[in-house]
């Protein structure tokens, strides 16, 4: 069953270019710690649940690191591309080699088959995403307004009302928890068959840019997937109406529908 959420995935005969192509930007460029491949594997091992695919997570994780452009998770057989802008890096996208044929996982393997690995203990997802609601003032007014610069636009909202067939006033926006170190916002939008992602720099909150990425077809596997993923991204976040420009907090608001 594919994931109902990944990062932006690749053709698998493109990894290893691809990787090769990252590494030679990046290699003088901001580095990749150890605290963001766990918590993207913590981030992506949570949602896979969410969205029915059969996950566990490990309580560690040996990974070994190509340039700062690719990560190698030894206990799930990942590799976990990664991308910068300016100073922020973020991650780009999940490849699962289990998935591949196995003359097409060793490709993707080789610049990974010399390197050092090292160890780093996979933290729990409930204790460092919290609801936006729930933070600071001033960092929750940030992410929103991050939040709102990609995702409020008026192409964004053009594509809702084409999307739901309807003409929404008041838009409602479900924002999944959010850590201040993981540079992602996971959201939906209310009737509307998209889940989105808005990547934020983790040192000044502001928006670098975002996805939004259609559910699939009516009865696929991929749309049973997504649906799961909404309905998770609801009970665990928070609401907002776009009100006069502004994101408002509903309280008490939950439709799983």
């Amino acid at each position: 069953m594919k994931p109902a959420i990944s990062f932006l995935q690749v053709m698998p005969w493109l990894l290893a270019a691809t990787l090769v192509s990252s590494a030679e930007q990046n290699e003088q460029g901001p580095k990749i710690s150890p605290e963001l491949v766990a918590k993207t594997v913590a981030w992506q091992v949570h949602w896979d649940q969410r969205s029915g695919v059969p996950n566990k997570a490990p309580s560690t994780l040996t990974f070994k690191m190509h340039n700062q452009s690719g990560v190698w998770i030894g206990e799930l057989n990942w590799i976990i591309s990664f991308a910068y802008e300016g100073s922020q890096p973020f991650p780009n996208f999940v490849q699962r080699l289990p998935e591949l044929p196995n003359e097409v996982s060793q490709k993707a393997m080789l610049p990974f088959a010399q390197l050092v690995a090292a160890t780093v203990k996979l933290p729990t997802y409930t204790n460092s995403f919290q609801k936006i609601s729930t933070l600071k003032p001033d960092i929750q007014q940030k992410l929103l307004d991050a939040f709102k610069h990609e995702a409020c636009s008026a192409d964004m909202l053009a594509l809702c009302k084409n999307q739901s067939g309807l003409l929404v006033k008041r838009p409602r926006y479900w924002i999944a928890p959010v850590d201040l170190n993981f540079p992602v916002l996971l959201y939906c939008v209310e009737g509307v068959p998209y889940i989105g992602k808005v990547y934020f720099d983790t040192h000044s909150l502001k928006a670098l840019y975002s996805e939004f990425n259609y559910s699939g077809d009516e009865g696929t596997e991929s749309r049973k997937c997504d649906l799961k993923l909404i309905i998770g991204i609801k009970v665990e976040g928070d609401a907002f109406d776009l009100k006069n420009g502004q994101l408002v907090k509903v309280k008490g608001a939950i439709n799983l529908q």
